[in-house]
């Protein structure tokens, strides 16, 4: 089957990689180019379902108190521009891997938002 996809926003980059998997081919048309963070689902362990559901009035009021409703720890200590590249990119690759995402760039560093170099 062909298929014409119209638009590359959040639903259009969810459905063009499923569809590509059972029509060809697939046509996109976009107006820009959007940039999304990749979802990085995985199914959840019983561990972590069973600690948020345990503590989950608690998580609750950690999100509240949040800024943004993240829940962030806040970002690190060090200002990225007290680090040379090497070193920034290499925070950056863990916190990425390790929060994934907006969490990641919230936490990494305090001057991200201020700092030309450290963006």
């Amino acid at each position: 089957k062909r298929v014409a996809v119209i638009g590359t926003g959040s639903s259009g980059i969810q459905l063009i990689p499923n569809v590509a998997k059972q029509a060809n081919p697939v046509y996109v048309f976009q107006r820009n180019g959007s940039y999304c963070f990749p979802a990085g689902q995985r199914p959840l362990l019983k561990e972590e379902v069973e600690r948020v559901k345990t503590n989950y009035s608690e998580l609750q009021q950690e999100m509240l108190a949040d800024g943004i409703g993240l829940r962030s720890t806040g970002p690190s200590p060090v200002a990225g521009i007290d680090m040379n590249s090497v070193e920034r990119t290499e925070c950056l690759n863990k916190m990425w891997d390790k929060r994934h995402g907006l969490y990641g760039l919230v936490e990494t560093f305090p001057d991200l938002m201020t700092s030309q170099d450290t963006n």
